[in-house]
Parts: C-alpha cells; structure tokens; sequence
C-alpha cells in the first residue's frame, strides 16, 4: 500500500487476530493534506473496506485534517451511502455536507451503545473526526460487541439464551412539551408507540429488538444493543426482555464490568477519523472539559458509483 503504513496504537487490543482499531498513518510525510488522503482512499477503497471488516475499527492519525470541510470530503471518498439521522435520541445539526454535530452534554456519560440499534434503521458505518481535542477527559471508548458477546456467554448464558429468545424493549420518559412534534418523530419510524399521560409526560415504547446482530465480515454473532446507555438512565428509561419480563440486575451489572474490562479508550488527537463498524462496535463517550469537538458522519455499506 503506497500511500498508507499501519501501526500499532499502544492501547489497541487484538480481536480474532486483528488489531482493534487499526492505526493507519501516511506513509509520506509530504502528502498529508486532504485532497492527497481523500484520493487515497478513493483508489483504495476495497482495501479500507476489507481492513474495515476485519479489524471492525480503524483510526486515521496523522493527517492534516483541519475543520468539517476536510472531514466531509474524507467521508464522501470511501464512497459509502449517507444514512440519514432520524428518531434518534441527540438533536444534531448537519455542519456541511453530510458531517453532522454530536451534542449530548458534557457532564453526561454516555455507555456503550450501537448507533440507532434501538430502530428498525441504523447505519452499518459510523464515522468521528476530531476537530478540538478535549481539554479534559472526553475518550470515545470503542468495544468489540464479539468480545462481549463471548464473555456475556460465558458468565451469564442463561441472560444471553433468553435474550436472543426474547429480544429486548427500550421504553423512554419524558415531558411533552410539543406534543405533535412528539407524534411527527415517532412517525417518521414504525419503531415505537406513545401513550401521553394526564400528567404531560409520554411514554414512548421501542419495538422489542433481537439485541443480538451478526457481523457483516465474519458471520459471528456479536451483541447489538443500547442496554448500557438505557440502564444506567434509569430515571428516564426502562430496559426489560422483548415480552415484558425483568431483566436480572446482575447479568447487567456484569455486563457493564466486561463492557469496561474490554473496551479500548485512547486521547483524541485533532484530525483523527476513527471509523467503526456499527454492526460490530459499540462506541462511548467520557464525561469532558469543554473545549472539545467531535463531528459525526452516518453511512450505510452499500457505495455509491465510484
């Protein structure tokens, strides 16, 4: 590969072999800009898509990426499909072309997770890009949803076995405060219902989801859920088994020690692109010290005309 030289990223770990994620730096020092990256993985596309398929995480370092112009044009090279962002829980804003915000607050942890898992539309790639480095904290954490599966599997079977059985519900409260912009977002999905309370709060309920995906490389089940993010907001959300039935506060006890026990956490750099396989990866996000900007970008596998 003429263009690009592969590292090894000193917290990274090996799933199946692979590095997670893998490190890839410009080979030449002299073409780092983005016009010179954004042709390289134009001509390399099947390549990065392989790379992408078995390591299920890959992190662009070293590049003179500068602002959400340079990003854009980074995420439209490997020539995925845009995936739109709809019913989701952040309010985004689209920055330029298709690089989009991400706005949960500072002081909020947000656990692992996989992108829209929740809905019947989720994106097959998630793309980030550092425009500020964090002044504190700040990590976008990434996991191997394999590597939890197996471990989840090995602790707790009987939790694993009866939610692949049974699925899992999300069930979401809140004030309504607009109530037909409520309906208008649900609508825009067939993956909920509401039920307004008298009291001005809704009740928004997901269709039961398996919570167990296979990856889209290696056929392997991995797990594909948001039940991290859901269980620890436990004054705003509800997690329970796809009929209704309780979900063992232990089996998910264990499975936040393993999230984190497995995860891999590195320090921003500005200009980095980290690029996850959504069906594959979960991602996080630490608590932070503004400043501190991550842009976002959703894509789904199937690429455009080259």
């Amino acid at each position: 590969m003429e263009f690009f030289s592969v590292d090894r990223l000193v917290e990274q770990k090996l799933v199946k072999g692979c590095p997670f994620p893998l490190l890839i730096l410009p080979m030449d020092v002299s073409k780092k800009d983005p016009e010179s990256l954004a042709s390289a993985i134009h001509k390399n596309r099947q390549w990065l898509d392989d790379c992408l398929l078995q390591c299920r995480a890959m992190l662009f370092r070293g590049f003179e990426l500068n602002n959400a112009l340079d990003f854009d044009k980074i995420v439209k090279a490997f020539g995925y499909r845009e995936h739109k962002y709809e019913a989701g829980e952040d309010e985004r804003e689209t920055v330029v072309g298709r690089v989009l915000t991400v706005n949960f607050s500072s002081s909020v942890l947000l656990s692992f997770h996989n992108e829209m898992a929740y809905l019947d539309s989720y994106p097959d790639i998630l793309m980030f890009f550092c425009d500020v480095e964090p002044a504190v904290g700040g990590n976008t954490p990434i996991v191997s949803g394999l590597r939890v599966l197996e471990r989840m599997t090995q602790e707790w079977p009987d939790f694993v076995a009866k939610l692949r059985e049974k699925g899992v519900t999300y069930v979401k409260y809140y004030e309504a405060k607009d109530k037909d912009k409520a309906i208008a977002r649900s609508e825009r999905t067939t993956s909920t219902t509401l039920e307004f309370l008298p009291d001005g709060r809704v009740i928004e309920t997901f269709v039961p989801r398996s919570g167990i995906a296979k990856e889209v490389g290696s056929g392997l089940e991995v797990f594909f859920n948001s039940m991290a993010v859901v269980y620890l907001w436990k004054g705003t959300h509800k997690l329970c088994f796809g009929d209704g039935s309780e979900m063992p506060v232990e089996a998910l006890d264990a499975y936040l020690r393993i999230l984190d026990e497995e995860k891999v956490s590195f320090q921003w750099k500005k200009g980095d692109v980290l690029v996850l396989d959504n069906i594959a990866t979960m991602h996080a996000r630490e608590k932070f010290k503004p400043p501190r900007l991550i842009l976002a970008s959703l894509c789904n596998r199937t690429t455009v005309a080259a």
